[in-house]
């Protein structure tokens, strides 16, 4: 957001707007190290039902939080990112900012602003994640979120380090622990692939599949181009285009286009055709129309189990 001016910025949330979004979230990079941060969050506010800023958490203060309380509803959000105990948060941020981010929150909730606290999981905060929760909730923050790691960036390198063993005892450890308490904060736990690839059942049938992708939802970089997905940022044929470069009508073209080669699709000859997940795996939406971004990562273990699943495909035919 910090390359492009207020007007900038405008125009392009005006343009945004002709597309009747519900609800936009308004991120970086960190977003306060723009100038004009507040009055961008007025202007979205103004044209848009929903809206959240989504920062470190760094650079705000009890005037900029007080703002913040006149202007957003009970439907806005601010959501922080805390990614461990104060060494855990050195380690894993590169910076000394723990306890300032602590007041903060502190600070929103006193001024009755909904604020969610996500913690993004490593290598090095992984043995924290229960801290963590219980100390989110002991300062009455909305809403907390557990997520792992994407490869994107400095992620590509963190992503094997985690042992997802341990993410799958802790998550579900939490979630009993907060279905037992009386805690009115919402709590979601988000499981990767690693996860859910490795507990994927088996199915022999071979279908074309209907992919539920999201795709009314768009992510806008820094520099203004736009992709349904951050980890579509590193495939220049899953752009739709810039937000300040191109027209509504091009954008909307594009879009087109993107959706037609992912919604419909088979799964037909894949050797991951027959897991149950296929349902609700992006990386199948990809297969056929765009397979570096589908196996790129080569997160998923079912490839592992093929020789059991062509076994039991063989005994049914």
């Amino acid at each position: 957001m910090a390359h492009h001016s207020f007007d900038d910025i405008k125009v392009a949330l005006e343009k945004i707007k002709l597309l009747n979004p519900y609800h936009v979230t308004i991120t970086g990079g960190e977003p306060l190290a723009h100038d004009n941060w507040l009055e961008i969050l007025e202007f979205a506010k103004v044209n848009f039902p929903v809206i959240e800023l989504f920062t470190n958490g760094v650079l705000l203060n009890e005037e900029h939080i007080r703002s913040l309380s006149e202007l957003m509803d009970e439907t806005d959000y601010i959501q922080i990112s805390l990614d461990g105990l104060k060494e855990t948060y050195k380690m894993q941020r590169g910076s000394d900012d723990f306890d300032a981010v602590i007041n903060n929150i502190k600070c929103i909730v006193q001024y009755g602003i909904n604020v969610r606290v996500n913690m993004t999981i490593t290598h090095y905060n992984l043995a924290e994640m229960i801290d963590i929760y219980e100390l989110v909730k002991a300062l009455g923050v909305t809403s907390f979120s557990i997520s792992p790691v994407y490869p994107l960036r400095r992620g590509k390198r963190l992503v094997p380090l985690v042992d997802y063993e341990k993410y799958l005892y802790f998550g579900k450890k939490i979630e009993k622990m907060h279905s037992r308490s009386k805690s009115d904060m919402n709590l979601t736990v988000i499981y990767p692939i690693e996860i859910q690839s490795k507990r994927a059942e088996y199915t022999v049938e071979n279908i074309i599949n209907q992919f539920n992708t999201d795709l009314l939802h768009w992510t806008v970089d820094g520099k203004g181009d736009i992709f349904h997905f951050m980890d579509q940022f590193s495939y220049e044929e899953l752009k739709i285009g810039n937000i300040y470069e191109n027209t509504l009508e091009e954008l909307s073209k594009k879009d087109f286009q993107i959706q037609t080669n992912l919604l419909s699709h088979s799964s037909k000859g894949l050797k991951c055709a027959n897991c149950s997940l296929v349902s609700s795996c992006p990386g199948i939406a990809y297969a056929n129309s765009y397979p570096d971004l589908a196996f790129n990562h080569r997160r998923c273990i079912f490839n592992e189990k093929t020789e059991y699943t062509r076994s039991i495909t063989e005994s049914r035919e």
